[in-house]
């Protein structure tokens, strides 16, 4: 085994060692896009489970455009990730409010229910995972807050009796605008019951703690559940390599605290971009040591990982 393998192994036996006995545990999420593109790549998804066992990924949400729905090696590429013990979502998402309304969303998820229809269970999706985004280009416009409920509680009700799972993406920073009232903001949370802040394009994980204590200080979180997401992008090479830290930090500050599920990772075809994760840049939590230059290192890793990336492969040297 690799020194980097052995490292990520040993975190993840870590952090299941944490887990209190009798105690529910917390999720562990990453978004996994351009699902054909895969299928194609890694059919038996190999890679995409070398690196999940490693990183102590337990879900997954699997991009389900009509293409991958339709593609006859899905049933074997789920198979493969579930009998590794992760659950499968799919991910269903709409941009913009005018994309949002078209509500082809609404019809991928009746597609989803079809298609889990008469699989054994080792096939089928475990839930739905809505990333609607109404207000992507709307600005100081929250008039879509009423339609992004409405959108959950279809969802919800769609969901009723078929076994799947909800689950939604929703703007850490937009649903704790002060725009959003705070019925509003428990409407949306008691509609998905489990919500996933987007805690993206931040600089800082204390920006993080913000956004979230801002979201769970102002809804009850009794009968309902968060994760928070970060962006690989904005923790790696170009920010300190700070990505694993930052997991582990919101681990530590939000483990035991009510309604807290876990953190999820977006995403996995950016672990495999040299530009973002040279090397082990994005996969350990190293703290800088006296001295430190996030530059020298940087250039230093990018040097020792110039060879042109591939998906992860277990049985490489470089398990990249």
């Amino acid at each position: 085994m690799t020194q980097l393998g052995g490292a990520l192994l040993g975190l993840l036996a870590l952090g299941l060692s944490t887990v209190p006995a009798g105690a529910e545990p917390l999720s562990h999420g990453m978004w996994v896009t351009r699902t054909v593109d895969l299928l194609n790549q890694d059919p038996n998804a190999d890679s995409l489970l070398g690196f999940s066992m490693a990183f102590g990924i337990s879900e997954v949400y699997l991009a389900v455009g009509s293409n991958a729905l339709t593609d006859v090696r899905l049933p074997n590429f789920v198979a493969h990730v579930k009998d590794r013990g992760l659950r499968v979502e799919a991910l269903i998402d709409c941009s913009g409010r005018s994309e949002c309304q078209m509500g082809t969303w609404s019809t991928r998820i009746q597609q989803v229910k079809d298609y889990n229809q008469g699989r054994p269970g080792d096939q089928s999706f475990d839930g739905v995972h809505l990333d609607l985004e109404p207000w992507v280009g709307t600005g100081d416009d929250y008039s879509w807050v009423p339609d992004l409920i409405s959108y959950y509680q279809q969802a919800s009700s769609a969901l009723e009796g078929s076994g799947l799972t909800l689950a939604a993406d929703v703007s850490g920073t937009k649903v704790t605008n002060d725009q959003v009232q705070p019925a509003d903001r428990q409407a949306l949370l008691d509609a998905a019951t489990r919500l996933v802040l987007l805690e993206f394009v931040v600089s800082s994980v204390d920006q993080v703690f913000q956004r979230v204590d801002a979201f769970r200080n102002t809804v009850d979180l009794s009968n309902a559940f968060f994760l928070v997401a970060t962006r690989v992008v904005d923790f790696g090479a170009s920010n300190n390599c700070q990505n694993r830290c930052v997991l582990d930090q919101i681990e530590a500050q939000y483990a035991g605290t009510l309604g807290y599920a876990g953190w999820a990772t977006f995403r996995y075809i950016d672990y495999n971009d040299p530009s973002i994760c040279p090397g082990d840049c994005c996969l350990v939590c190293t703290p800088p040591a006296a001295g430190f230059d996030p530059a020298v290192v940087a250039g230093r890793r990018a040097i020792r990982c110039s060879a042109p990336r591939r998906l992860w492969n277990p049985q490489s040297d470089t398990r990249f």
